[in-house]
């Protein structure tokens, strides 16, 4: 390798390390979770999110961008309106309320780009670690709102909420504080995720 194509290297190393610049092999995040995954999200891994339905399709709309298709399984109440307010293509999905079985999984996973699975239904550790490898092969994501063995887990909490201060009225907004890997970041979620404040890497 001559030098110049050395310093390229190095460059694109450094600019993917500080979130300048996705992986190759990573699905692009919303910018307001970037602090959280600044490399973006690896391509066929397991992604556990849990307390938000906002910050799961975020991810879900984020990777699949303008052409890319989503399978949703085992999810009945979903949500379509919180769904396409965070960018989901809705003409782009294809919706499975049961059936959860490895055969429909791994077919799932060979025909998109992103699986959102609600329930693990009757799933056993060997059927959860072949659809592992199964992802990794293919490249695509799996967002899940149950446990899966090895996923990066993304854990949302709820600290705030405006909308109903007197007593009546709805949610018109929350402040989130969003935790995965040693990091968090606030978000606040009306109709789409927006910055609120960053908070300092944590151990």
């Amino acid at each position: 390798m001559d030098r110049l194509a050395q310093a390229r290297s190095i460059l694109q190393e450094a600019e993917t390390r500080t979130g300048l610049r996705m992986a190759d092999d990573a699905w692009p995040v919303p910018p307001t979770l970037r602090p959280l995954l600044p490399g973006g999200l690896p391509r066929g891994s397991a992604v556990h999110v849990a307390g938000s339905r906002m910050i799961l399709w975020s991810l879900a709309a984020a990777i699949m961008g303008e052409n890319r298709w989503c399978v949703v399984i085992g999810m009945r109440d979903v949500g379509w309106y919180a769904a396409g307010q965070a960018g989901v293509g809705l003409d782009r999905v294809l919706y499975l309320p049961t059936g959860a079985t490895s055969a429909v999984l791994a077919a799932a996973i060979d025909g998109a780009d992103v699986v959102v699975l609600g329930s693990g239904g009757a799933l056993g550790a060997g059927d959860r670690r072949a659809l592992a490898g199964r992802l990794r092969n293919r490249g695509t994501t799996l967002l899940t709102t149950v446990a899966w063995p090895g996923a990066i887990s993304i854990a949302a909490e709820v600290v705030q909420a405006s909308g109903c201060e007197d007593g009546a009225g709805y949610v018109t907004q929350r402040i989130i504080q969003v935790r995965t890997q040693g990091r968090r970041v606030m978000v606040a979620a009306g109709e789409k995720l927006e910055p609120y404040r960053h908070l300092a890497v944590v151990s």
